[in-house]
This record gives C-alpha cells, sequence and structure tokens, in this order.
C-alpha cells in the first residue's frame, strides 16, 4: 500500500508469497519491497514486469516517492510486529 498516495495494491495470485524473509532481508513479492536488516534504507523494484503485485501501472516513485529511477531511499526508521490469532 501506498500511504501518500492512498493506493493498495493486491497480488497477482493467490498462490504466491507475499512475504519472505531469512537473517538479513525481509523481502515483499519479487523484491518489490527489500528491507535489509539494520540498514536505513529501503530498496524496491515495484512496478515491473515480473511484479507479484498488480502495480496497475504505478511505478516505484508512486510507492516510495523520488523519481522513477530512484529503487533506494533511506528511512527514519521501521518496526515489524507478528499478530499471532488463536
Amino acid at each position: 500500500m501506498s500511504l501518500t498516495n492512498k493506493r493498495c495494491y493486491y497480488l497477482v495470485e493467490r498462490n504466491r508469497r507475499s512475504i519472505s524473509y531469512d537473517d538479513f532481508f525481509v523481502i515483499f513479492g519479487n523484491s518489490e519491497i527489500r528491507i535489509k536488516s539494520q540498514e536505513k534504507k529501503v530498496f524496491s523494484n515495484f512496478g515491473v514486469s515480473n511484479s507479484y503485485y498488480r502495480h496497475n501501472g504505478d511505478g516505484v516513485n508512486v510507492l516510495l516517492g523520488g523519481t522513477k529511477t530512484e529503487r533506494e531511499i533511506g528511512v527514519d526508521g521501521y518496526e515489524f510486529y507478528q499478530l499471532i490469532l488463536k
């Protein structure tokens, strides 16, 4: 989702993994958003042809701001939460 532009982007296929992670990265889709632990940068490939999300013609500039060629931006910080439903 893009809070700035009030847009949501849905998965192309429901059976794809929308989020994956390892010791170093949290990855949304096919690197539509990639966050490396302990770095204050976010990388994005949003809007490419092999996207996991329906980008509706929008590019990385709509999701992260900046220009269409800027694939990496700095952030002040981020937090991750896990919700467990019982």
